[in-house]
């Protein structure tokens, strides 16, 4: 089934672009802009989940070699569901790809559209982990990928890839706000975060219905806006109703201002002044915050915030009782769901998916 691709508009006012040539900001008010589809044209239609995966895709020529990342397994949790206490525990393990990050799944999308609209370059702020996903899809497909990374950030596997490295003092947010060029960042453009709904799609469950929470680490990518897109277009075809999973944004004690935003009802978060913990999730301010609070709360969800120690209990349980090695979101995810259903806010029977961000050691 071809694309159903209709055009691209902004998130704020609405104005629309067209998709077959290079956008990234709103013209109109400089907004986000997303990619929409003629979903409506497929309900009353049986359509399988591949073929409803490429309807609501955008379309590009595939090239000979392809680092398509696809959807990511969902790993049932059997083991370390009982030692949880929640049998419905299950993990997105988005760690998989060809550098062991969540961001693969979304600059597989980007990096392959923008070639296909005739940009050579792009440019890519990052903390490392974006960087190197872009760098590899840069490096399949010939586009030169510059990469800014904000102070600290490790740049491991980009001179290799052929990226290009620059640094900026201060945090990511200060890296964006200066890129230059086609940048592929947080909502920079609208072809991310088709590439990040590849993750959705294993949520589909059986009788096609979603989980009753998502727990999402926030990362450098923008999962839990794309999660919502998805299931937006999913009703839009008639393949879901409107209820949706609760989504639990997961940060750290040490970074947690989107936490803190949604536990003092606050339209945008207030980035930290001292900041510590895994680099992964060291998120102090980003332009996807507003949208990404409005999703947390449309969807009845909160955020979590869990210490190092809870981390590192998390993950050495994964390993223990699933055999699988938790990167530092995904250990953080692991940590929430337990704090919630210690607390009670998660009941036994809840359908639960934790998101794994990244891959983890041996």
């Amino acid at each position: 089934m071809a694309s159903l691709l209709s055009h691209i508009d902004c998130a704020y006012c609405q104005h629309r672009h067209d998709p077959h040539v290079p956008q990234t900001r709103c013209m109109a008010c400089g907004g986000p802009l997303f990619a929409r589809y003629r979903a409506g044209e497929l309900r009353g239609t049986q359509v399988s989940s591949s073929r409803l995966w490429e309807a609501l895709s955008p379309p590009w020529p595939r090239p000979s070699g392809d680092l398509r990342v696809g959807a990511p397994p969902l790993v049932h949790a059997e083991g370390l569901g009982t030692e949880l206490d929640m049998p419905g525990l299950a993990i997105l393990d988005c760690g998989r790809g060809p550098t062991g990050s969540v961001a693969d799944i979304g600059m597989a999308i980007a990096v392959q559209r923008a070639r296909a609209l005739g940009i050579p370059r792009v440019t890519v702020p990052s903390l490392g982990d974006a960087a190197r996903a872009a760098a590899a899809q840069g490096a399949l497909h010939g586009v030169e990928i510059e990469t800014i990374l904000a102070e600290g950030s490790d740049d491991r596997g980009l001179h290799e890839r052929g990226a290009t490295v620059a640094r900026l003092p201060g945090g990511l947010d200060r890296a964006e706000s200066l890129a230059p060029g086609y940048v592929i960042g947080t909502l920079a453009e609208p072809w991310r975060i088709e590439g990040e709904k590849a993750a959705t799609w294993p949520l589909l469950l059986a009788g096609r219905r979603l989980p009753d929470v998502v727990l999402v680490p926030i990362t450098e990518g923008t999962l839990e806006i794309a999660l919502w897109k998805a299931w937006n277009e999913w009703e839009a075809a008639g393949v879901i109703g409107p209820e949706r999973p609760r989504i639990v944004a997961v940060q750290t004690r040490g970074c947690g201002p989107l936490v803190r935003a949604l536990k003092k009802k606050l339209l945008r978060p207030t980035p930290p002044r001292n900041v510590s913990g895994p680099w992964e999730l060291r998120i102090t301010a980003s332009p996807a915050d507003e949208l990404r609070l409005q999703v947390v709360r449309a969807s009845g969800g909160l955020g979590v915030s869990v210490s190092y120690d809870q981390m590192r209990e998390a993950a050495s349980l994964s390993m223990r009782k699933l055999g699988l090695s938790l990167g530092d979101g995904g250990a953080a995810a692991v940590a929430a769901a337990r704090h919630l259903r210690l607390s009670g806010e998660l009941p036994r029977d809840a359908s639960v998916v934790a998101v794994n961000t990244s891959r983890g050691g041996t």
